[in-house]
């Protein structure tokens, strides 16, 4: 009120109402004016003697005047008054303050209360269960939450707070990937020019998360999926355990994300695989295949590790180690034995491959904390960063781990063995008459090798996953197997349909699956804007002759735009800075989220397609 009175001077108490009612309705340059106006019909004490510079230095005065702290509301109180479990009573523990990003306001104070079980000591937040573990476990369907509770890290000695944040606001990002083809370094962007609040990189980080989660948890709902997904956690810091399981990836948010993944992947498969239906797709039984190599993430340079089973066909692909790089070295941390030559500060590099410089945490006013491992840094801690993109690196998070470690390290890590055949380069080679296929990954610094996907004709993403190293028809056999397992096919549209056709039936004369035997009685054909790079398949005198790829003489596929997977990888390049920088778990599910937003928003508005298929209505937007 002092603040108020000062303000206000020359001009008594009684001048308060007709103040708020001039600043509210006039501009800067009718204040004034405006206000004497309203002072004179009051009959206001010494209006009369206001002039227009006293109206105008109050007018500045009160854009700076600071408003008034509302006290936080209840955000958010416990679901029930039994525990789901074992059935006891649940205890409603005090309020506690934490924080809310708003789409309106940005991020504000908000009160929330907890409950725990009597007996078993679980904790229920709003329809969220919260484990020991720091996880949050949704109890309920994603479109009926108006809040969404992120447990993320506090730097004090407590070790936790909650922080939420408006479904809305979630909606608002997914709308915004599809039409806008926003990153989430836009989005810090966006919200620190409408709220003048820049978010801290921990945040950032989270709120990625929590939009990740949240958005595959909606998917799950909609594919039916969601009794499956009450176990899968939203874990966004490291286990409590110290020494080498705190740092280890599989005990944080990414301990979760196999299993997502995997719930993901099915629930596509039968979504739009299996249950869609349209027009278009009924008159044309083809896919077509596709890979977008840029859209590509690093991986450890180690090719022994994980291993994919494609049961519906036989066949076994082998990704290796997943986990992403130390900063400037080929292998992770976890493999850092296998390099010998030390890393030098000087090839260090950000997410964006900006040079990293050596610092120190200057004093206790900063709150620094690692972008790699999420510790706090204490002054005067060394540190490497990025000023441009507020990026910081500990050093035990840069120094090399040592060969013992490493071992322990590497034995911890899950070494999966092939349910099936691993085909190797030679083998598949040996059919590409056309002399088309991709190169063998050479030794190094290793990435995956991009996104491929299979569409329908109508433009529908039936099937999309990482490649692994490179585009193989190994892998093509495989995703093909899991989509024909699910709808009939009669013709396979690829950029390289000669080698497919003659690897798939090759496999096929040996012992093999049904699905395999039924993908061997396809047509393999050639996509019109591939054509003119093959020689031998479409040339009637060679002895490697394949008559079935030319796409002219069959008249189901006359209407068929054989440049659907063009278009999607088109699309899919928008996003190919986010996506380059994720690491291998979270970019999978994030093309899958993204494959699913294309088919349920953007695919739709395509000219020509909406006229033909029926607009599916998803809940979550």
């Amino acid at each position: 009120m002092d603040g108020l009175r000062a303000a206000l001077y020359p001009l008594p108490d009684e001048a308060i109402p007709v103040l708020a009612v001039a600043f509210r309705e006039a501009t800067a340059a009718a204040f004034p004016d405006r206000l004497r106006q309203l002072l004179r019909e009051a009959r206001v004490p010494s209006a009369a003697d206001l002039s227009v510079g006293d109206a105008r230095h109050i007018y500045e005065k009160l854009l700076y005047l600071p408003l008034p702290l509302a006290a936080p509301s209840v955000l958010l109180c416990h679901v029930g008054s039994s525990c789901s479990v074992c059935g006891a009573a649940l205890q409603a523990q005090p309020s506690a303050v934490g924080k809310l990003l708003t789409f309106n306001g940005g991020l504000v104070d908000a009160s929330y209360q907890k409950a725990a079980c009597v007996r078993c000591g679980r904790e229920v937040l709003g329809c969220m269960d919260i484990a020991a573990d720091l996880g949050l476990l949704l109890r309920c369907d994603p479109a009926a939450v108006d809040i969404f509770p992120i447990l993320a890290p506090r730097h004090n000695d407590d070790g936790r707070s909650l922080l939420f944040v408006e479904t809305r606001l979630l909606r608002f990002m997914s709308l915004a990937v599809v039409h806008w083809r926003a990153s989430f370094d836009g989005f810090e962007r966006i919200w620190a020019a409408l709220h003048a609040q820049r978010l801290s990189s921990v945040v950032r980080k989270h709120l990625f998360h929590a939009w990740l989660f949240w958005q595959a948890q909606a998917c799950l709902h909609s594919f039916g999926l969601g009794l499956e997904a009450l176990d899968v956690p939203l874990r966004l810091v490291p286990s409590a355990a110290g020494g080498e399981s705190a740092g280890d990836p599989r005990n944080d948010f990414f301990l979760a994300l196999p299993r997502l993944r995997e719930l993901l992947h099915r629930g596509f498969l039968e979504r739009f695989a299996r249950q869609h239906r349209c027009p278009v797709c009924d008159v044309t039984a083809c896919v077509g295949v596709d890979a977008k190599v840029s859209s590509s993430v690093r991986v450890c340079a180690d090719t022994s590790g994980t291993v994919r089973d494609y049961a519906e066909v036989g066949v076994s692909v082998r990704f290796g180690c997943c986990l992403p790089p130390a900063p400037g070295r080929r292998y992770c941390r976890w493999h850092a034995g296998s390099e010998q030559v030390p890393p030098e500060p000087t090839r260090l590099l950000c997410p964006a491959e900006h040079p990293l410089q050596s610092d120190s945490v200057p004093d206790a006013t900063w709150l620094v904390t690692c972008d790699i491992c999420s510790a706090t840094l204490q002054p005067p801690a060394a540190l490497y960063t990025c000023a441009t993109c507020q990026f910081d690196v500990c050093n035990s998070c840069i120094q090399p781990v040592g060969s013992a470690t490493s071992a322990l390290r590497s034995s911890s890590l899950s070494q999966t063995l092939p349910a099936f055949p691993e085909i190797d380069y030679d083998d598949e080679v040996a059919d590409d008459c056309c002399r088309l296929a991709k190169p063998p990954v050479v030794a190094g610094a290793r990435r995956t090798g991009g996104a491929l996907a299979l569409l329908l004709p109508c433009g529908t993403v039936c099937n999309v996953s990482a490649v692994a190293g490179r585009e193989s028809a190994t892998q093509v056999f495989g995703l093909l197997g899991q989509v024909r397992a699910r709808r009939c096919l009669r013709f396979v549209v690829y950029d390289t349909s000669c080698m497919l056709a003659r690897f798939i039936r090759r496999r096929a004369r040996r012992p093999s699956t049904s699905v395999a035997l039924q993908l061997a009685d396809c047509s393999y054909v050639l996509d019109r804007f591939h054509r003119g790079n093959h020689t031998a398949c479409v040339n009637p005198t060679h002895r490697l002759y394949l008559p079935e790829v030319c796409i002219e003489q069959y008249a189901e596929l006359a209407n068929v735009n054989t440049s659907n997977n063009e278009q999607f990888n088109n699309w899919l390049s928008n996003f190919q800075h986010t996506l380059r920088h994720m690491h291998f778990e979270t970019m999978e599910i994030y093309l899958l989220l993204i494959s699913y937003l294309w088919n349920t928003e953007a695919c739709w508005h395509r000219a020509g397609v909406m006229r033909r298929c029926k607009l599916r209505w998803s809940p979550y937007f």
